[in-house]
């Protein structure tokens, strides 16, 4: 009686089933980047959660822009993922200096584009001091909820900011 070893097949399936459960794990223990919240260019991202887990009120692509007279005009989306009306308080300092103070009421499960529309960016008259790649710290709150972020200075010396700063609207 001779006794026979494993097909070359059975050893390709057994090496393939394999292969497909140690591949099938790569994404079990890191997180799927879609599902997060992330900012992949110049702007910050945060939320605050006023109604709860799942409800975020949030900041998205914030900036700063220093413009060639001196100014800065604060611009970006406000979004209100709740199912009520959400007021936010928005604050801006470098260092020790208040910069902007400003009130913005965002629709349910809407969001506000500031510098678009009705909507007007933030201007600071000038930014003394202050030079693009610095950062300063917003504030920003809804019902209760809190948060402070960082937010970088940016200036017009890159084409498509000029460009954008040139068709904000905004506060005078």
């Amino acid at each position: 009686m001779k006794i026979r070893r494993p097909s070359a097949r059975i050893a390709a399936a057994v090496a393939s089933v394999g292969i497909a459960v140690v591949m099938s794990g790569c994404s079990n223990l890191n997180p799927i980047q879609t599902h997060e919240f992330y900012q992949s260019a110049e702007g910050t991202v945060a939320n605050v959660y006023p109604a709860g887990p799942g409800e975020p009120v949030g900041l998205r692509n914030m900036l700063m822009i220093k413009t060639d007279d001196g100014a800065g005009l604060f611009t970006g989306t406000l979004s209100n993922d709740t199912a009520e009306e959400q007021t936010v308080q928005l604050t801006g300092k470098a260092g020790d200096t208040e910069l902007f103070s400003e009130t913005v009421t965002i629709p349910a499960n809407g969001t506000v584009d500031l510098g678009e529309g009705e909507h007007q960016a933030i201007k600071v008259d000038q930014l003394s001091g202050i030079e693009a790649g610095d950062n300063m710290q917003v504030t920003f709150s809804a019902a209760g909820s809190e948060d402070t972020v960082t937010v970088a200075v940016l200036d017009t010396s890159l084409p498509y900011l000029k460009e954008y700063v040139e068709g904000l609207t905004t506060q005078q």
